[in-house]
C-alpha cells in the first residue's frame, strides 16, 4: 500500500476526523439504542434478536468483505459503497424517531440490522487499510491512535446528551441525539474516502473460497479463543441494562452518565494499550484485558445497588479497549503476508459475531428459567477461560500443541 503526497501530519489529521465522526455515531447508538427498544415496549426476546443479529451483522458480514472486494477489484469501492448504505440505513432511522408518532419497535431493529450489515461488510478492509498505513512496529500506537480520537471526539456529546436526558423528555432528547449521530457518520465517511484518495494503490485480497479457513494452528487456535471469549460476552449485554432498570432502579442517565466515565478513561488508557502492543506483543494485551474483563459480570452478579456499576463500568472501559487492539494486532502477526489481512480480519470478525450472536438469544430465552446471576457468573467463567486460550495458556485441540509458529514481525507471548 502506498501512501501518495500525504505526509505523516496530514495523514494522521485525516485518520482523527474519520475516527471523531464515527466514534459520535457509535457512542449515541451504544448509550441509547437498548434503553429505547426497551421505552417502546420491546419484549426480552425481541431485545436478545436484536443483538444477536447486530452482533452477527456488525461482525461477521465483515467475513464475506474481503471475497466480494477481490472480485470487485477495488477495496475503496467496495468499502465506501458498503459504509454509504450503512450511513443511509442511519440517516433514514434518524429520520423515522423524528417523524414517526408512535415508534414502533420492529422498525427501529430492523434499519438497526440494516445499518450493522453496511459497517459489517466494511470493517475488516478498513482495519486493514489503516493497519497498513505504518510499519509493524508502531501499529499499536497508531491504531490506539485513531480509537483515542474517536473517543475525545464522544465526550462534548455525550455531556450534552446527558444534558438532554436530565431536563427534557426522551421525545425531545433521542432524535436530536441520533440527528448529531447521522451527521457524524456522513463526516467519518467523507474522510474515508479522503483516505483512500491519498492512497491510489492497494493491494486486493486472494481470490479464495469463503470456507477457506486460516491454516496455522496458532490462527485456528486463536479463532477459537475468540469465538468463547465473545459467546461469554454476549450473554450479559441483554441481561444487564433490564438488570440495572428493573432490579437495581437505575434511571435513564445512568447510561449517559457511565459512557462519559467511559470517555475519560478510553482517553486515557488506549494509548497505553497501544505502547503496550508495541512493546510486548498482542498476546500480552489478550490476557491483561481479558482478565480484566472477565471480572464485570463478576462483579454484577455482586452489586447491591446500582451506582457501584460506574465502577464496575470503569474496570471495563479499562479492559475492553485493551482485547479490541489486541485482537486486531494479533490477527494481523498471524498473517503470512499483506494480502492476507483482510480475510484474517474477515475470519475474526466472524468469531466474535458468530460467539456473540448466539449468546444474547441464549440469555434472553434462559431468563425465564434461570435467576440473572447465574448467567453473569457463567459469563465470568467462560470470559476468564477464553481469554486464557486467546493469551495461549490454555490449547484447544490436539493440532495446537506442536504448532510452529507463524507470525511475521515481532511476537511476544504472554508473561
Amino acid at each position: 500500500m502506498q501512501f501518495m503526497r500525504a505526509p505523516r501530519s496530514s495523514l494522521r489529521r485525516t485518520v482523527q476526523r474519520e475516527a471523531g465522526g464515527w466514534g459520535v455515531m457509535k457512542v449515541v447508538n451504544d448509550a441509547f439504542i437498548q434503553p429505547l427498544l426497551i421505552s417502546v415496549g420491546a419484549s426480552q426476546v425481541a431485545l436478545g434478536i436484536y443483538i444477536s443479529g447486530s452482533s452477527l451483522f456488525n461482525f461477521g458480514a465483515g467475513w464475506l468483505g474481503p471475497a466480494i472486494a477481490s472480485r470487485l477489484g477495488s477495496i475503496a469501492r467496495f468499502t465506501m459503497g458498503a459504509l454509504a448504505f450503512s450511513r443511509i440505513m442511519f440517516v433514514l432511522l434518524t429520520g423515522y424517531l423524528l417523524a414517526a408518532g408512535t415508534v414502533r419497535p420492529t422498525v427501529i431493529i430492523i434499519l438497526s440490522l440494516l445499518w450493522c450489515i453496511g459497517e459489517g461488510f466494511a470493517l475488516p478492509m478498513w482495519t486493514s487499510f489503516l493497519a497498513g498505513m505504518v510499519g509493524p512496529h508502531e501499529r499499536g500506537r497508531w491504531v490506539a491512535m485513531r480509537a483515542q480520537a474517536a473517543t475525545l471526539s464522544t465526550l462534548p456529546v455525550l455531556v450534552a446528551i446527558l444534558l438532554l436526558v436530565l431536563f427534557a423528555t426522551r421525545e425531545q432528547a433521542l432524535p436530536l441525539a441520533y440527528s448529531i449521530a447521522a451527521l457524524g457518520g456522513l463526516v467519518s465517511w467523507y474522510a474515508l474516502n479522503q483516505l483512500f484518495q491519498m492512497s491510489p494503490i492497494q493491494a486486493l485480497p486472494p481470490k479464495r473460497k469463503l470456507t477457506h479457513m486460516p491454516e496455522s494452528a496458532e490462527a485456528r487456535q486463536f479463532l477459537s479463543g475468540t469465538f468463547l471469549f465473545w459467546f461469554a460476552s454476549g450473554l450479559t449485554w441483554p441481561v444487564i441494562p433490564r438488570y440495572l432498570t428493573d432490579n437495581l432502579g437505575a434511571p435513564t442517565a445512568y447510561f449517559a452518565i457511565s459512557q462519559i466515565v467511559g470517555a475519560c478513561i478510553g482517553i486515557a488508557m488506549q494509548p497505553r494499550w497501544g505502547r503496550l502492543g508495541d512493546k510486548s506483543g498482542a498476546m500480552r494485551i489478550l490476557l491483561l484485558s481479558g482478565i480484566g474483563s472477565a471480572v464485570v459480570p463478576l462483579f454484577w452478579a455482586l452489586t447491591p445497588v446500582y451506582w457501584l456499576g460506574f465502577l464496575i463500568d470503569a474496570v471495563a472501559f479499562v479492559a475492553w479497549p485493551g482485547h479490541m487492539l489486541g485482537l486486531t494486532l494479533r490477527a494481523i502477526e498471524l498473517c503470512q503476508t499483506d494480502d492476507d489481512r483482510p480475510m484474517m480480519l474477515g475470519w475474526t470478525n466472524l468469531a466474535q459475531g458468530g460467539g456473540a450472536c448466539i449468546s444474547p438469544l441464549l440469555a434472553s430465552l434462559a431468563l425465564i428459567y434461570v435467576n440473572v446471576h447465574v448467567i453473569l457468573v457463567l459469563s465470568f467463567v467462560l470470559r476468564l477461560t477464553g481469554g486464557f486460550v486467546l493469551a495461549g495458556l490454555i490449547r484447544m485441540g490436539r493440532q495446537s500443541i506442536d504448532a510452529e509458529p507463524t507470525i511475521q514481525g515481532h511476537s511476544h507471548g504472554p508473561a
